[in-house]
């Protein structure tokens, strides 16, 4: 049985996601092998994967804690080294991890040309440049289809259990109306729509739907503002639930409403419409589950997250939010 290693080297969970079709169709392309995921904590891989029948297990590489320096780096080869894997494919750029792939004695080792690594890999490829809209689907594909597999269009999709959806329902037995989810955060503050506007939203959709704020822990101050701004009983704070609980959650919602953050992808990948609101950065359009609003300014697409006028994200009014997800819903 072929073992292959396939290291994802960005920290997010959209990132993780992202990753999906690669792994898809590295599992077509050989059926009996078996795939180990190597990631970082903060992409939540070890949940996402844990019941997908294209992941046998996950590694959790933690460059920043037990893994750290020239220490750490050897500790994951040496792990790395007793698996004997034939292939790793390397969905990221940096030297370090076709360092580890290289001295972890993996026969086959597929990635891009980049950061003078080339002498590490056995078989490389040049770095594509891909648009935003694209997403990294696109960028992850292209190390495998530069390995030779199959190109096919891959819709990423999350896997939850009963369990899951047993322990969302005892958590929120609300059964009266049908469900909406907002997501207000995002790791960029100016990113973000803002309390104000998404409690104007949440009040709104009260009426017919119980309304669900989404996000991770560190979003759990968002939705109390919001909830503070919109009065008691009108948003239901589903923040820092486990990845798969909040998978199962957004896979009963008629809707999410979100920031270009984690949750949107999430929602996606579990089946659920989504209504992207985007300012900076440009929409995503891999999945047809994903609408969006945005409004193109002199300045965007742009990458300054210390940006003091916020005028791509001020300029989508809540109105036209509703609109939207009125004929969305």
């Amino acid at each position: 049985m072929k073992k292959i290693l396939i290291i994802i080297g960005y920290p997010g969970i959209g990132d993780t996601i992202f990753t999906i079709p690669a792994i898809r169709s590295v599992k077509r392309a050989f059926p009996e092998c078996k795939i180990t995921v190597m990631a970082r904590p903060r992409t939540k891989a070890d949940e996402i994967f844990k019941h997908d029948p294209d992941v046998s297990d996950v590694i959790i590489f933690d460059k920043d804690n037990k893994h750290k320096g020239i220490t750490g780096t050897f500790k994951i080869i040496s792990s790395l080294k007793k698996e004997k894997y034939d292939v790793v494919f390397i969905l990221h750029n940096s030297f370090r991890y076709a360092f580890i792939s290289a001295f972890s004695g993996i026969n086959e080792r597929v990635g891009f040309d980049t950061e003078n690594r080339g002498f590490l890999l056995t078989d490389k490829m040049k770095e594509p440049f891909i648009p935003k809209s694209e997403t990294y689907i696109e960028y992850f594909n292209s190390v495998i289809w530069g390995y030779g597999i199959k190109k096919e269009t891959i819709v990423p999709q999350i896997f939850f259990s009963d369990i899951e959806i047993k322990n969302i329902k005892k958590k929120f037995p609300y059964s009266e109306k049908e469900w909406i989810a907002l997501a207000p955060g995002c790791s960029e503050p100016t990113r973000r729509w803002g309390a104000e506007r998404f409690s104007e939203v949440a009040s709104y959709f009260n009426r017919k739907y119980h309304v669900f704020g989404v996000g991770g822990g560190a979003d759990s101050h968002l939705v109390a503002d919001i909830e503070e701004k919109c009065g008691r009983n009108v948003l239901i704070d589903a923040t820092n639930l486990p990845i798969l609980e909040s998978a199962a959650l957004l896979s009963r919602v008629k809707l999410l409403i979100a920031n270009d953050t984690g949750p949107l992808h999430l929602a996606a990948a579990v089946g659920t419409k989504v209504l992207g609101l985007y300012g900076a950065t440009e929409p995503y359009t891999y999945s047809p589950l994903l609408h969006n609003i945005t409004h193109i300014v002199h300045c965007s697409p742009c990458k300054n997250f210390n940006c003091s006028n916020n005028i791509c994200m001020d300029l989508i009014e809540v109105s036209e939010v509703i609109k939207k997800s009125e004929e969305l819903l």
